[in-house]
């Protein structure tokens, strides 16, 4: 019984131990604030494209960071920003762009360029 309750004091240390290093991980990657109307860009490889959602692997390698971004939603045009979706049409994964994006809802796409 003495083997069982010890075996249970470890499992629950492991536990704890792992949650701390998790959380001590998270805080050496931060990720873009998520604050209404914050704003910023982000220069890196397209890792991922599905239909409206770009994500992008930034080239800072001290964020190790990675951002998927929307475009708008307009009324008018009844759906996505046309002349974004446009240019999301033309990407495929592997290519270089930088994004300027506002945080409303989702990382909107202010502009988004292909880089050489």
């Amino acid at each position: 019984m003495r083997w069982f309750k010890n075996g249970l004091v470890a499992v629950v240390l492991a536990a704890m131990f792992s949650s701390v290093v998790a959380t001590a991980a998270d805080e050496t990657n931060p990720k873009p604030k998520k604050t209404e109307g914050e704003k910023g860009q982000i220069t890196g490889v397209v890792v991922n494209i599905i239909k409206q959602q770009v994500t992008i692997k930034s080239d800072d390698t001290s964020l190790d960071t990675s951002l998927t971004v929307w475009p708008y939603y307009r009324q008018d045009q009844k759906g996505f920003d046309k002349e974004t979706m446009a240019k999301i049409g033309k990407l495929k994964n592997g290519d270089r762009v930088t994004v300027k994006w506002t945080f409303k809802e989702h990382y909107r796409i202010d502009s988004i360029e292909k880089v050489e």
